[in-house]
């Protein structure tokens, strides 16, 4: 029996491969280690399964006829059905090109030819694992949503009615700021609480497996280069999920937040540039001391605006601008990229409705500048102080 490198994960995966030898050889390894697999010799075959499958991994011979493996990955990352499908390369070729062009399409890893059993169980249990995780975090994410949205409607509703009533209207609106604040303070504190989840359960889960092995590695002693090579790989893998880890929690509430707005808005413009290429500056002077609540919300605003120009602005440099001016603080926006119509937007866009919902519970306001072909600007003002109405 082999050696098992594995947490108990199983999942249904996809092989395509034109080798018969080898289809059998990666079908009897991977239902050995319990996955349900599905193998099939060309990109078409490939497709066609997934028409009624829906695999947790992909394995992709590089070099097929028709189709190639690059050509398949390309396919399945520009659907939203199996673009978050991870996909792992398999090829005879040792080329550095190779590598760079299974990863430049989307590939999250690749395993060379002649396959060795526990590095194949190794990497396939890694990424089965990452995608668990993943999924557990959005349906944790999803739940929470489902209860805010419908305490939102609840509250709405219950606004509504009082709106109804003129001699109450301050005390309404005065309620409905408070409500959404505690909302938004409620949906922050969650997200804090899930990546504290993940940074405390998930990172003792890989600590330990770092540990159990450094322990291997001594206990097996002179052991072959061989055993030592894939010791190094599991390693690696470890380490990597270490990284996704850190990154998902780091998403959720970056720590960075708690050391003040000015900081937060740097490691995020930093992030920004790195993640995207867009220049993007931040011009502000000292520091700005601020409650949790606004500095989450300005944090937040500045964070989809960013999402907003990656989806759609098509700018190359966004700047920055945070100021104190008497009782208010003021953050400016702007873009070099192709603009639209404020008038044209309507209640679909709900990255502007969120940060305009954010405002209103903290009694600040929103102002778009914008048009096509010149670039987008937002003005965004918000009282130290909550003035009422």
């Amino acid at each position: 029996m082999p050696a098992r490198f594995d947490n108990g994960i199983t999942g249904t995966i996809l092989l395509a491969d034109d080798s018969a030898l080898d289809r059998h050889l990666f079908t009897q390894l991977l239902q050995r280690y319990g996955h349900t697999v599905h193998a099939v010799a060309d990109g078409a075959q490939a497709l066609a399964a997934l028409d009624g499958l829906q695999p947790d991994l992909v394995l992709l011979d590089i070099r097929m006829p028709d189709m190639s493996g690059l050509e398949l990955c390309a396919k399945l990352k520009a659907d939203p059905a199996t673009r978050d499908i991870p996909v792992i390369f398999i090829s005879a070729a040792s080329a550095v090109e190779d590598r760079i062009q299974a990863f430049s399409c989307g590939g999250v890893d690749y395993i060379g030819k002649p396959i060795k059993s526990e590095e194949v169980q190794a990497r396939v249990t890694t990424h089965l694992t990452l995608r668990a995780l993943r999924r557990t975090l959005e349906l944790r994410v999803q739940e929470r949503t489902a209860e805010l949205e419908v305490a939102n409607r609840h509250l709405s509703a219950e606004i509504t009615e009082r709106r109804r009533m003129a001699q109450e209207l301050l005390e309404s609106r005065q309620q409905l700021r408070d409500l959404a604040a505690h909302g938004e303070a409620a949906m922050e504190q969650e997200r804090k609480r899930i990546a504290r989840e993940i940074h405390d359960e998930q990172g003792s889960l890989l600590t330990a497996l770092k540990m159990d092995l450094t322990l291997l590695r001594r206990e097996l002693g002179d052991a072959p280069p061989a055993i030592g090579q894939r010791l190094d790989t599991m390693q690696h893998l470890v380490e990597e999920a270490v990284r996704v880890m850190r990154q998902v929690a780091s998403q959720l509430r970056p720590a960075v937040l708690n050391l003040g707005i000015l900081p937060a808005l740097e490691w995020l413009t930093e992030e920004f540039r790195q993640r995207t290429g867009i220049a993007c500056h931040l011009l502000a002077g000292d520091d700005i001391p601020l409650d949790d609540s606004r500095a989450t919300t300005l944090f937040r605003i500045v964070q989809e605006s960013l999402t907003n120009v990656t989806r759609h602005a098509e700018a190359s440099q966004v700047d920055i601008g945070l100021s104190l001016e008497a009782e208010h603080i003021r953050l400016e926006i702007a873009d070099n990229g192709k603009g639209f119509d404020p008038s044209q937007v309507g209640g679909n866009s709900f990255g502007l409705l969120g940060m305009g919902e954010r405002l209103e519970a903290l009694g600040g306001k929103l102002r778009i500048d914008s048009a096509p072909g010149r670039g987008t600007r937002l003005h965004i003002t918000i009282p130290l102080a909550e003035e009422l109405p």
